[in-house]
């Protein structure tokens, strides 16, 4: 259905294809250390394999993975779903949840005050689970698809941003401040690794965090960055806050 010729909108697809499964297996994962019963791990799984169901649709009309430009990729996904009856003859209350979660991946941020569609503490939490699982696995996605190098033309898997020389040194605020950057302030393909290091704020779970350290993520994103005293200050603070969270948990 979603077929191309172009071998670089070809690669996007597969790269999709191929997290979808990987979230759905990240998500697994960290369900089972966090002990989750079997019906918890299965709901999970459902969830992290049609998380970015969206993104396919997403791609056919409008050629980008960039929701500003076209839809919000995770209420298009919640629309397929509906479409295929991705869920017919599931349990309404196991679908709900499915689908907030679904609904809610890509937010900034989950509401502090809990909203009516957030109120189940189970809901809640495979919300914040699903989002760890996606971000975990957005990050093996994006270093290795950067330490390739530029591809000559703009790209689908850095959301058909421009190179750019130059880290915005006013992201560099949002890092030192803790706070998650704002994709609409995102330029560039620097400022999207800078983005992307900011998920590092809400990360939700000890075993996220320790998969993240253990990764080296940060490091990794950053050594593909322009160098400067700036962002070196701003990465070992980083590295710090995430070591400390770990100790939160």
């Amino acid at each position: 259905m979603f077929e191309t010729e172009d071998p670089l909108e070809s690669n996007a697809i597969k790269l999709k294809i191929i997290h979808s499964i990987r979230v759905a297996n990240q998500i697994l994962h960290l369900g089972k250390i966090l002990g989750l019963d079997s019906e918890k791990l299965e709901i999970a799984r459902i969830a992290g394999l049609f998380h970015d169901i969206g993104r396919f649709r997403q791609y056919a009309v409008y050629k980008t993975f960039k929701d500003s430009k076209s839809e919000n990729h995770a209420l298009l996904g919640l629309t397929e779903i509906d479409r295929f009856d991705l869920f017919l003859g599931m349990p309404d209350e196991k679908a709900h949840k499915i689908r907030i979660a679904i609904g809610n991946h890509n937010i900034i941020r989950l509401p502090e005050i809990i909203d009516h569609d957030l109120s189940d503490p189970d809901t809640r939490f495979l919300s914040l689970l699903l989002r760890d699982a996606d971000k975990l696995d957005i990050w093996r996605v994006m270093i290795a698809h950067v330490k390739k190098g530029s591809t000559g033309r703009q790209d689908p898997v850095t959301q058909n941003l421009p190179l750019s020389d130059n880290v915005s040194l006013k992201l560099l605020e949002y890092l030192d401040n803790g706070t998650p950057i704002p994709l609409s302030e995102v330029e560039n393909v620097n400022d999207y690794k800078l983005f992307l290091l900011s998920w590092v704020f809400d990360l939700n779970f000890r075993p996220s965090i320790e998969a993240a350290l253990r990764r080296k993520i940060i490091r990794q994103l950053s050594d593909t960055l322009p160098a400067s005293d700036d962002l070196k200050k701003s990465v070992a603070r980083l590295e710090k806050r995430l070591g400390e969270m770990a100790c939160y948990f």
